[in-house]
């Protein structure tokens, strides 16, 4: 299967609503983890809000490619893994976290199209990092690399607040968890500024850096 094909695979799998389970694991080793919590609908304060499907696609193929462990929900079950004050995903992603000696965890979301940067990365105003900076400056290279700019640190979104999947997973494992807001813009299919197989290949070169750092 070529990569376009791979692309439209992936994108439809985030397409069907009938899927049994609210989360998936798809195992994998080193010790990067990818997480797309926001790969199918959200229901935050009653308030349905649009899929990130791109970022579910991303992990999905990250780990067919990289084998990197990935997380990602698969169902709508009127929740936001990402906001509500308990989660089932972010319960079975401490696990896997804290059981598979990861030290990474890259939590991708979508921004809107019309936000002038092409990535934002989330420290939580440095509190999720826990002392390794040098994953914001791999990350932000892997990036620039491609041309994918401007890069921001912590605007227009830090991933601090409490309940969030960065925060959980940093303060309960005491690892690095950053959050990573990709512009729509540059993942959308069949558009001018499409450029999402230079995002795949920047996050993919991010984490192998990562895996070797």
């Amino acid at each position: 299967m070529n990569r376009s094909d791979e692309i439209k695979h992936a994108l439809a799998y985030f397409s069907d609503p009938h899927h049994l389970h609210s989360y998936e694991i798809l195992e994998g080793t080193g010790s990067v983890l990818i997480s797309a919590p926001h790969a199918v609908l959200q229901t935050r304060n009653g308030r349905i809000k649009q899929a990130e499907r791109y970022t579910g696609m991303l992990a999905k193929l990250i780990n067919t490619h990289m084998n990197v462990p990935c997380i990602y929900k698969s169902r709508h079950m009127l929740d936001d893994a990402n906001h509500d004050p308990t989660s089932d995903y972010r319960d079975a992603l401490v696990d896997y976290v804290r059981d598979h000696e990861i030290r990474y965890v890259l939590d991708l979301h979508q921004l809107a199209p019309t936000r002038p940067m092409a990535l934002c990365i989330g420290t939580g105003e440095g509190a999720n990092l826990q002392g390794d900076s040098r994953a914001v400056t791999i990350i932000g290279d892997a990036f620039a690399v491609h041309g994918l700019d401007p890069i921001t640190i912590d605007d227009p979104f830090t991933g601090g607040r409490d309940h969030t999947v960065s925060s959980t997973v940093s303060k309960a494992c005491n690892v690095c968890a950053l959050l990573l807001e990709l512009n729509t813009a540059l993942l959308l299919e069949d558009t001018a500024a499409c450029r999402f197989l230079q995002v795949w290949d920047a996050l993919s070169e991010a984490i192998t850096a990562l895996q070797n750092d």
